[in-house]
């Protein structure tokens, strides 16, 4: 598990931030209006770069890149789509 420490720049948090999704296993599923799910958050889209993101999540609160918004960040840069009913049991 990623220790939760402070980041010394942005790219280290967006690393961070993405560690922790994949040692979660999150997956974001694309809603028809743009906005991603992942579990129980929904990552929404506030400009046109991939790293616009916003997420109603603690972190994403406090205006930190949290770990939804990560793997949501990724899924949009490689093109990643995945549907409903490919999550892993």
């Amino acid at each position: 598990m990623v220790t939760q420490t402070a980041c010394a720049g942005i790219r280290q948090c967006w690393l961070r931030a993405w560690l922790r999704a994949q040692d979660e296993q999150l997956i974001p599923f694309p809603n028809l209006d743009g906005s991603w799910n992942v579990n129980s958050y929904t990552v929404t889209m506030t400009g046109a770069g991939w790293s616009d993101l916003s997420c109603p999540c603690p972190a994403g609160q406090h205006h930190r890149t949290c770990k939804h918004m990560a793997v949501v960040a990724k899924a949009i840069v490689i093109g990643v789509r995945p549907m409903r009913g490919t999550e892993k049991a």
